[in-house]
């Protein structure tokens, strides 16, 4: 199995009134097709407990798919006025080099 903390999350307004999740799935390969192929084999998981949003630091794959810099995008949209408070309790999550982007005021929509 093959462990990589290459997870980005990038948080968005939207006017809808609820909230959203898309994730996208990336990875490379000697063509479109083996490179899709890939990407779809990249496990992540999250959960929904409460109003809580937990989410992994990290996204696995089969060792047969090799390191083909395999990536998560985290891509949260958040009603406009809502609150976005991250809570990093897991050492792990805190070692990663994760970028989160904060972005206010967007018309782009979720491509789930």
């Amino acid at each position: 199995m093959i462990y990589s903390s290459d997870i980005r999350l990038i948080v968005r307004s939207t006017k809808d009134s609820l909230a959203s999740l898309s994730i996208e799935k990336t990875s490379e390969g000697s063509s479109y097709q083996i490179a899709k192929q890939r990407a779809e084999q990249i496990n992540y998981n999250y959960a929904l407990v409460g109003k809580e949003l937990l989410l992994d630091a990290y996204l696995t794959t089969d060792f047969k798919h090799k390191f083909r810099d395999q990536e998560v995008h985290l891509i949260l949209y958040l009603p406009e006025g809502s609150t976005y408070m991250p809570m990093i309790t897991h050492t792990r999550f805190t070692e990663t080099h994760q970028i989160t982007t904060i972005f206010y005021k967007t018309d782009k929509k979720s491509t789930t």
